[in-house]
């Protein structure tokens, strides 16, 4: 969404008397929540999403994204690969125009890395299946593991995920515990 006063909600929040908030958003919206839960006064621990370490999140917090926590996947392996990503981003944004101040067409560079490493697995099966269905599925089943960009991606029971770490913002440091 767009909305860009969260100070209702934050409103109920402390009245509630809070001790932790968690923060789903994206992009400027989310950043704008971290600052206004800050300019209100909530004391207590602000967590969110891994969105919020995007350019336009961070840029729209400013400071008060210290002490907020954040899941994400492991940003060493995302910014060790960013010219990478970059270089992706910067071709997608060349090729295609999307409306900016849609989020839903946002394109940024942890998603790129993720998407990408999806379709190398696709054609990685797609390689090995060639058009049989019944061979890319077993195939695709039997896969543990897949080292990407964005790291290693791990596959149980058909379902995927790369491994989550913890990080927050402290003296204008991220940290990773």
């Amino acid at each position: 969404k767009n909305d860009s006063d969260f100070r209702t909600q934050i409103a109920k929040i402390k009245a509630a008397k809070a001790e932790v908030v968690y923060l789903a958003g994206f992009g400027k919206s989310l950043g704008l929540q971290v600052k206004q839960i800050r300019e209100l006064d909530f004391e207590g621990q602000v967590a969110t999403v891994r969105d919020f370490v995007l350019k336009s999140s961070l840029e729209s917090a400013g400071e008060a994204r210290e002490g907020v926590i954040f899941t994400s996947t492991d940003l060493d392996k995302i910014f060790t690969n960013r010219w990478f990503w970059e270089t992706l981003e910067q071709d997608f944004n060349k090729r295609y125009t999307l409306d900016p101040s849609n989020p839903a067409f946002s394109i940024d560079g942890i998603g790129i890395a993720e998407s990408y490493d999806a379709t190398r697995i696709l054609l990685e099966g797609i390689k090995i299946a060639g058009s049989d269905k019944k061979k890319f599925f077993n195939w695709l089943n039997s896969l543990e593991q897949f080292n990407g960009i964005a790291g290693t991606l791990r596959v149980s029971n058909r379902e995927a995920w790369y491994p989550m770490r913890i990080y927050n913002f402290e003296n204008k440091t991220l940290l990773k515990h």
